[in-house]
């Protein structure tokens, strides 16, 4: 495994409830936030049936990698913004041999603010898992790239320091964290 700059990291400590208990469906829902993201940048992503994750043409652009104990949700996913592909180079990545790795600065010729990308994935995860999203008071490079309708499609968000609840999700500027 890899992870370094440039990839969005989330390793989501949830616990899952009583009908959300499918290892399955966990990763299910996982590839659809990524594809959900991919699709608000305008690339098709897709499966590839037998290996979690999510490629863009012959190229893997996200991996997953899940464990789950007493249903509580550990480990998650790395979606390459902008990493150095170089890396992955020097691994078998997934431990695969010659597998293709690429970035959405390598499909779109430009590297989306990481910012923007990591609360884009926050709003798809929150709609895929049917959880709220909230955004800590100090998110003021976050809260532009959700609009209203990702907000809502998420079930809502609502600023942190409005909350009266522990939240399900908070994004901050450095990527997102469930807890």
């Amino acid at each position: 495994t890899y992870h370094g700059p440039g990839q969005l990291v989330a390793y989501p400590i949830m616990h899952l409830r009583a009908g959300e208990r499918s290892i399955s469906r966990l990763v299910q829902r996982m590839e659809e936030a990524i594809l959900a993201t991919l699709r608000r940048y305008d690339l098709e992503g897709h499966l590839v049936l037998g290996q979690p994750g999510v490629w863009v043409g012959e190229r893997r652009i996200a991996s997953i990698g899940m464990a789950v104990r007493r249903w509580t949700v550990m480990h998650g996913m790395a979606l390459n913004v902008n990493p150095d592909l170089a890396y992955f180079s020097y691994i078998n990545p997934c431990g695969h041999a010659g597998l293709r790795m690429t970035s959405m600065a390598r499909e779109l010729a430009d590297a989306p603010p990481m910012a923007g990308v990591a609360g884009v994935f926050a709003s798809r995860f929150a709609a895929a898992f049917e959880r709220i999203l909230l955004l800590p008071p100090d998110s003021p490079a976050l809260a532009p790239t959700l609009s209203s309708s990702e907000g809502e499609a998420a079930g809502g968000w609502v600023h942190a320091d409005r909350a009266h609840a522990v939240s399900d999700i908070a994004v901050g500027q450095a990527g997102v964290r469930i807890g």
